[in-house]
């Protein structure tokens, strides 16, 4: 099925059912064409409009799109479920203006493996600052604020070598006396070393994208 097809699908389930089933269909068929619909992410997205609740369709959409083609790319599996959860939830906050505008520090020396990511909290206005070292994330929390900083574990570049630098930065935050919420994101090792993020400060410590979702947005409203 062609992504234009399955727009024209997704519109019609737009249209027949309720705000609470709908995004589940939308997801599981956006998961299927996962390949397809990454194409058409990365040439502007995937919108879907229904007379009535354009906005919230649109967004909703997007969201579960990126997530989708997030949750495709990466090292565990992201069932349709636990997306359409998520979205659920994020609309909901969309809808009452708590979420539209927030800004995000994203620290990561590859910041192009979390396009997708970044796609799905962008639909809900979310907007972002990237940086590749902790030193230049300090010097970004020195001038302004921000309302979550995410960060993966280890970095390798001119500025910084460190497999912990994610956790250097947490630290290096809180005993500057900055206590944004700080999310971890990463592979493997976000698991394997979640207790010592924890207690070390971070808010959540994940290598889902579902997750990392639900944690942004949560310390976003909170």
């Amino acid at each position: 099925m062609s992504v234009e097809s399955f727009t024209r699908v997704a519109d019609s389930i737009a249209r027949l059912l309720s705000a609470i089933v709908w995004p589940a269909v939308i997801v599981a068929a956006i998961l299927a064409f996962a390949p397809d619909v990454r194409k058409r992410l990365s040439q502007g997205g995937v919108t879907v409009k229904a007379a009535g609740v354009e906005v919230t369709i649109e967004k909703a959409t997007q969201v579960a799109a990126a997530l989708g083609a997030a949750g495709a790319k990466g090292e565990t599996k992201t069932s349709a479920r636990e997306v359409a959860r998520a979205v659920t939830a994020a609309t909901t906050a969309a809808r009452r203006g708590q979420i539209d505008q927030a800004s995000v520090l994203w620290v990561d020396d590859h910041p192009e493996n979390n396009e997708y990511e970044r796609q799905a909290m962008t639909a809900l206005g979310i907007r972002f600052t990237t940086a590749k070292s902790t030193p230049e994330a300090l010097r970004l929390l020195a001038a302004q604020a921000f309302d979550v900083v995410i960060t993966d574990l280890g970095r390798s570049t001119q500025d910084e070598d460190d497999p912990k630098a994610g956790l250097r930065l947490l630290k290096e935050m809180r005993s500057r006396g900055l206590n944004t919420p700080l999310i971890v994101y990463a592979g493997a090792r976000a698991v394997e070393e979640r207790d010592q993020l924890i207690e070390s400060g971070a808010l959540v410590s994940t290598n889902r994208p579902t997750e990392l979702f639900d944690a942004v947005v949560k310390a976003i409203v909170a």
